[in-house]
C-alpha cells in the first residue's frame, strides 16, 4: 500500500493525470460517436437491403420485356419454321421470366411509395404480353395472313404499350432513387454532426491538458534546473564534489535523482584519490620503461648491423649459386636437343634400314620374274619353231598341190589358185615366225643382263642393310651415353636449384630478420617516447586532480 502512494505521489502519475484527462475526454465522444454511426451505418444497411435487390430486379423486369419484344421482332422476319418456333419460346420463357420477377419484388420490403407503384408497373407489363400473345399464335401459324395480322398488331398496339411500360419504369426508378439520395443525406448529416462534436471534445481535452501539464511542467523545471546548475559546477570543476551536494528530499523520482546524485558525489570524490594514487604510480613505471627502452634499442641497433653483414654474405652466394644453375640449365638444354637429334637419327637409320630391306626384296622379287620371263620366252621360242616347220611342210604341200593342178590341167585351176593362196600364207608365216623369232631372241639377252644386274644389286642391298645396321648400334650408344649425361647434368641442375632455393630462403630469413630488428628498434624508441608521455600525462592528471580537490568556488 506504502509503494503505491508513493507512486501515486510521483511525476509519473501526474504526467499520466494529464494525459488521462483528454483521453477520457476523447473516450466519451468516441463511444458517443460509435453510437452515432452504429444508427448511421444500421440505417445504410436497410436501405441497401430494400433497394438493392429491387434495383436489380427492376432492371431484370425490364431487360425481360425488351427481350421479349425484341425476339418476338425476330420471329416475325424469320420464315424458317424451326428458327421461328424457338424464337417463339425464347419470346414465351421472357414472359414467364417477367412475370416471376414481378412476383420476386412485390414480396420485398420495398419503400411505401415503391410499394404503390409496383402493381401499376406490373398491370402495363401483363398488358403487354397480353398484346403479343396474339402475336406469338399468328407467328406459330406461319402463314402469309398470319404473318400480316401479327404485324399489324406489332406496329399499330403494341408501340403504346411499351411506351407506357417505359413510362411506368422511369416513375419506379425516380422513386427509387428519391429512397436512396434521402438515406444517403441522412447518413452525412449524422457524420457532421459526430464531426463537430469530435472536433469540440478535442479542443476541449487539449485546453485541460494544456493547463495541467504548464503547471506540472513549471514545478517540475525548478527542481531540474537546480540540479542542473550543480552538475554544470560539477563539470565546469568549481569546488570539491562533497560541497556539490544538493541535500534536500521529496518523494517523487526527483527525490530518488537528488540521492543518487548525492551518492554519485561521493563515489567519485573516492575515485579521485584513487585516481591519484595510480597516477604517481604510472608516472613511476614510466620513467623504468623509458630507460629500459633506451637500453634496447642500442641493443637492436648492433643486432641490426650483424644480420646486415650475414645478408650480404648470403645475397653473394645467392648470386653465384643462380649463375652456376645458370649456366646447368644452358647445358641441360644442350644435351636435351642432342639426344633430340640422336633420337631423329636412329629414327631416320631405322626407316632407311626398312626402306633397303623393302628394296632388295623387291629386287629380288624382280630378278625371279625376268628369270621366269626368260623361260618363258624360250618357250615361246619353241612354240614359233614349230609354227615355223608347220610353215614349211605347209609350203610343200602348196607346191605338190600346184603340181597336181597343172597335171589336172583345166579340171585343176582353181585348185591351183587354192594352193597358190596357201602357199603365200605359208611364206608370210614364215616371215612372221622369223621376225618373232628375233625379238624373243632379243628379250632373252635383255633376261640375261636385267637378271644379272639385279643379282648384282641384291647383294648391294644386303651390304648396304648391313652397313646399316652397324651404324644403328653405333648410334643407340652414342644416345645412351647422351641419354645418362643428360641426367648427369639434371642432376647438377638440380642440386644447384636446391642451393640457391635454400639460399633465397637464407637470404629472405636474413632480411625478415633483419626488418624485424628494425622494427623492433622502431618500437623500441616508439615505446621509449611513450613511456615519456606516459609520464609526462601522469604528472598532469596529478595536477588536474590537485586542481579539481582545490575549492575554486569562488572563481
Amino acid at each position: 500500500m506504502l509503494g503505491i502512494a508513493t507512486w501515486f505521489r510521483g511525476i509519473r502519475a501526474r504526467i499520466l493525470l494529464v494525459l488521462a484527462a483528454p483521453l477520457a475526454a476523447l473516450v466519451i465522444v468516441q463511444v458517443i460517436g460509435a453510437t452515432s454511426l452504429r444508427a448511421v451505418d444500421e440505417r445504410v444497411g436497410s436501405l441497401v437491403e430494400t433497394n438493392i435487390p429491387g434495383v436489380v430486379l427492376s432492371y431484370e423486369i425490364e431487360l425481360a420485356a425488351r427481350q421479349m419484344l425484341m425476339v418476338t421482332q425476330e420471329a416475325l422476319l424469320d420464315y424458317d419454321p424451326d428458327s421461328r418456333g424457338r424464337k417463339l419460346e425464347r419470346a414465351r420463357a421472357a414472359s414467364q421470366s417477367l412475370a416471376e420477377n414481378f412476383d420476386s419484388l412485390a414480396g420485398m420490403d420495398l419503400s411505401e411509395r415503391s410499394s404503390q407503384l409496383l402493381p401499376k408497373l406490373r398491370s402495363t407489363g401483363d398488358d403487354l404480353v397480353s398484346v403479343l400473345a396474339p402475336v406469338w399464335d399468328y407467328l406459330s401459324r406461319n402463314t402469309m395472313l398470319a404473318n400480316e395480322e401479327a404485324q399489324a398488331i406489332l406496329e399499330n398496339e403494341v408501340p403504346a404499350k411499351v411506351a407506357a411500360l417505359d413510362e411506368q419504369f422511369e416513375v419506379f426508378a425516380g422513386v427509387r432513387d428519391e429512397s436512396i439520395d434521402q438515406a444517403a443525406s441522412e447518413a452525412s448529416a449524422s457524420l457532421a454532426s459526430f464531426s463537430r462534436v469530435s472536433l469540440l471534445a478535442t479542443i476541449i481535452a487539449l485546453a485541460v491538458s494544456g493547463t495541467l501539464g504548464l503547471f506540472l511542467a513549471n514545478r517540475l523545471a525548478g527542481r531540474i534546473n537546480m540540479i542542473s546548475r550543480r552538475v554544470r559546477e560539477i563539470a565546469a570543476g568549481h569546488g570539491r564534489l562533497e560541497d556539490r551536494r544538493i541535500g534536500w528530499r521529496d518523494s517523487t523520482e526527483l527525490g530518488s535523482l537528488v540521492e543518487a546524485f548525492d551518492a554519485f558525489c561521493e563515489t567519485v570524490t573516492g575515485i579521485v584519490n584513487r585516481f591519484d594514487e595510480a597516477a604517481r604510480e604510472v608516472s613511476s613505471v614510466g620513467n623504468d620503461l623509458a630507460a629500459a627502452s633506451t637500453e634496447m634499442t642500442a641493443s637492436l641497433a648492433e643486432q641490426a648491423e650483424q644480420v646486415s653483414d650475414i645478408s650480404e654474405s648470403t645475397e653473394s652466394m645467392a648470386s653465384q649459386a643462380s649463375e652456376a644453375a645458370e649456366a646447368a640449365r644452358h647445358a641441360a638444354e644442350a644435351s636435351s636437343h642432342a639426344r633430340e637429334a640422336a633420337v631423329e637419327g636412329r629414327d631416320t637409320l631405322a626407316r632407311l634400314i626398312e626402306s633397303m630391306d623393302s628394296t632388295r626384296a623387291a629386287v629380288s622379287d624382280g630378278a625371279a620374274s625376268v628369270t621366269e620371263l626368260g623361260r618363258r620366252s624360250e618357250e615361246i621360242g619353241q612354240i614359233i619353231q614349230v609354227i615355223d616347220e608347220i610353215a614349211e611342210q605347209t609350203n610343200l604341200l602348196a607346191l605338190n598341190a600346184a603340181i597336181e593342178a597343172a597335171r589336172a590341167g583345166e579340171h585343176g585351176r582353181g585348185f591351183a589358185v587354192v594352193a597358190d593362196e596357201v602357199r603365200k600364207l605359208a611364206e608370210r608365216t614364215q616371215q612372221a615366225t622369223e621376225q618373232v623369232t628375233a625379238t624373243v631372241r632379243e628379250i632373252q639377252a635383255g633376261t640375261r643382263t636385267a637378271v644379272g644386274l639385279m643379282d648384282r644389286g641384291t647383294g648391294l642391298a644386303e651390304s648396304g642393310v648391313q652397313l646399316s645396321r652397324g651404324t644403328s648400334a653405333a648410334i643407340e650408344r652414342i644416345f645412351a651415353e647422351v641419354r645418362r649425361s643428360a641426367e648427369r647434368i639434371e642432376d647438377v641442375s638440380s642440386v644447384l636449384d636446391q642451393n640457391r632455393a635454400l639460399s633465397d630462403a637464407i637470404r629472405q630469413r636474413t632480411g625478415t630478420i633483419s626488418s624485424a630488428a628494425g622494427q623492433q628498434a622502431q618500437v623500441s624508441e616508439e615505446t621509449s617516447r611513450y613511456a615519456n608521455t606516459l609520464s609526462d600525462k601522469a604528472v598532469e592528471l596529478r595536477s588536474i586532480i590537485e586542481d579539481f580537490r582545490a575549492d575554486r568556488s569562488a572563481v
